[in-house]
Order: structure tokens, then sequence, then C-alpha cells
């Protein structure tokens, strides 16, 4: 059962609040709060929507229990509460679910791949702008590829 405002949400119609970035730690339970209102979730409903009891939402609402630490929950989260992957939500989201000092569970998987990680070095070291990384990001979006192209590794041209 959806909530009244998660349809739009999914939508792309979305009164979300926006993530402000990694620069503030925000509580979950906050975060989860807000966003499960957004979504139209009374409490017991949402409750039962997760397969959590009410009182142990409240306590992970109120801080009074750590937010959930397993992906799989994290996502079925996020998914009731109709938050897309790759969106300002999602960050907000798992930023907030991190143990402090630590890392959301979905960056700390990319960077398990070292092409990644060189990826982000060259970034860094290139020092770009924010306009330069938006750039970027809508370049590599763009990028559709092959199925052959997944295979086999690109050659460098000269």
């Amino acid at each position: 059962m959806d909530g009244p405002k998660a349809r739009d949400a999914a939508a792309g119609n979305s009164s979300l609040p926006a993530f402000t970035g990694a620069d503030q730690m925000e509580e979950f339970g906050d975060v989860l709060r807000e966003l499960r209102l957004a979504a139209g979730y009374g409490l017991r409903q949402f409750a039962k929507l997760i397969g959590e009891l009410p009182s142990n939402l409240s306590a992970v609402e109120t801080g009074a229990r750590p937010p959930w630490r397993v992906m799989e929950k994290l996502r079925a989260v996020a998914g009731a509460l109709a938050i897309e992957e790759r969106t300002a939500a999602w960050d907000r989201f798992f930023m907030a679910a991190r143990k402090p000092d630590a890392l959301p569970p979905d960056l700390d998987r990319l960077l398990s791949r070292d092409l990644n990680l060189v990826l982000l070095r060259t970034v860094d070291e290139k020092e770009l702008s924010d306009d330069q990384l938006r750039q970027l990001i809508e370049h590599v979006k763009k990028e559709e590829l092959t199925a052959d192209d997944r295979k086999r590794p690109r050659r460098r041209t000269r």
C-alpha cells in the first residue's frame, strides 16, 4: 500500500527535501521521520509496511535505537518511501544512516572497485568545479554502452 505522496515522489513530483551535502551530519531518525511524513505515512502504517513494530520504528526515529545497518533493510525502507537510487533523497537517507566517520554501505561497496578509486582520485587531482562535475556526470549518463562494449576493454587511441 502506497502512501498518498509516495506515488508522486516516485513519479518525480516529489516534495521531499533535497540533500544539502555531506558536510553536515543529519540524524537518521529525523531524516526518516521527515521522509515518512512527506510520503504521507503514519507511524503505525509505515511500521507495518516495513515489517517493524511501531515502538521499534519510533525508537529509531527518536534516536533511542540506532539506524538499521543491513543494506537490504535500508534499501527496503528506502523503497517503501519511494526513494529512487541516484537521487538527492537517496543520498540524504543513506548518508544519515551511516555510522559516524564511516561511508554509507553503498559507497563502501563502490569503493571496493579499483577503477572507481582511480576515477575519484583523478577528479580530485583536477580540482573540478561543481559545474564541471555536473557536466562530467551528464556526459557519463549520456554514454550508452552496448553489451559488446561492456564485455571488451576499450583501447586507447593516439
